[in-house]
């Protein structure tokens, strides 16, 4: 066998240059590994195609998934949707049943009609100007008068007339109530059935016993259904003589009135008091009613006071309302 340095030197003879040989040899060498280093990165290659087929595929697999899943929570979101207008219409029928049958039993208390009356108030909610209370005085043994029709009417005529100046916060209705009222609870709750909502204070003077006249009222504001009403006895006056009971009553109605308007507007539109600076010494005289101011309106006072009462105010309010405060004197009187 020929050697490496034998086929060099015969090579050389022949005029060959022995790089020729070296960088044959080397290009065999190199050249086998580049194609085992390329066999190897195509197989890499082939790993990474397959790997990235397999995401895709698996993307969209998910995103497949994520469609389905997003129409079955819509059909589902649909059905709950359909459910919860059945119930609502439902409801609907079963509120106009009972309402079909609160006016074909006559339980609503008022003169005035119904529709008339919410279409009146309809108009007057949808209003940008301040909503007024509406003051109900009820008919009952001490506002009226069986011998004289007319006792009624005359009773809220004067309620109004002496409370004149605490409009526009009020309106008073000039006699609202067809009868007598015969449960002041059941008037109560008939009248908020169809008013609830629309700020309404209902003012039911009444004999408590033999020599005492009772003021109670039932009042509500913006919010709506029979738990928003609030009903109190507000008022009991003793030793009232006979020929006194009517003046009486219609004294503890203006204190009834004016307490739950100032706390109306004090509340919903932070405007200051008014009914203390209004009241007369007379009215002021009677201990029950003064009782009743000092009570009430210390109340508001301390609500006034109150942060987060304060911080829904302006400065302008918040001074208005102090001053308003400082000047019921008649409540020290």
């Amino acid at each position: 066998m020929f050697g490496i340095e034998s086929i060099i030197s015969m090579m050389q003879g022949t005029g060959c240059s022995p790089f020729f040989f070296t960088s044959a040899l080397q290009s065999v060498i190199f050249g086998d590994k580049a194609r085992e280093q390329q066999s190897e990165l195509m197989d890499v290659n082939l790993d990474f195609k397959e790997r990235m087929q397999q995401m895709r595929a698996e993307y969209a697999r998910e995103r497949i998934d994520s469609q389905k899943l997003f129409r079955r929570e819509s059909s589902e979101l649909g059905r709950r949707y359909m459910i919860q207008q059945t119930l609502a219409q439902n409801e609907a029928r079963k509120q106009q049943i009972e309402f079909c049958d609160f006016l074909k039993h006559g339980y609503w208390p008022l003169n005035t009609d119904v529709y008339t009356y919410l279409e009146a108030q309809k108009d007057m909610m949808e209003s940008k100007t301040m909503v007024p209370m509406n003051v109900l005085v009820a008919s009952t043994e001490l506002t009226s008068d069986m011998r004289d029709a007319e006792a009624y009417g005359m009773f809220c005529e004067a309620v109004a007339d002496s409370l004149r100046p605490l409009t526009p916060g009020i309106t008073i209705e000039r006699c609202p109530w067809k009868a007598r009222s015969r449960s002041k609870a059941a008037d109560a709750l008939n009248v908020n059935y169809i008013m609830s909502g629309i700020p309404t204070v209902l003012i039911f003077p009444y004999l408590a016993a033999k020599g005492c006249v009772g003021i109670e009222t039932a009042a509500w504001s913006f919010a709506r259904g029979p738990q928003s009403m609030s009903q109190v006895k507000l008022l009991k006056i003793n030793g009232v003589e006979p020929g006194d009971m009517r003046k009486t009553a219609l004294a503890g109605v203006r204190a009834a009135i004016g307490i739950t308007r100032d706390l109306y507007m004090l509340a919903e539109y932070h405007l200051p008091v008014a009914y203390p600076s209004l009241i007369s010494r007379e009215d002021m005289a009677v201990p029950e009613i003064k009782a009743a101011m000092t009570k009430y309106y210390g109340e508001m006072a301390q609500l006034a006071s109150m942060p987060e009462f304060s911080e829904l105010c302006s400065a302008e309010e918040r001074r208005a309302i102090e001053k308003s405060f400082i000047k019921s004197n008649l409540l020290n009187a």
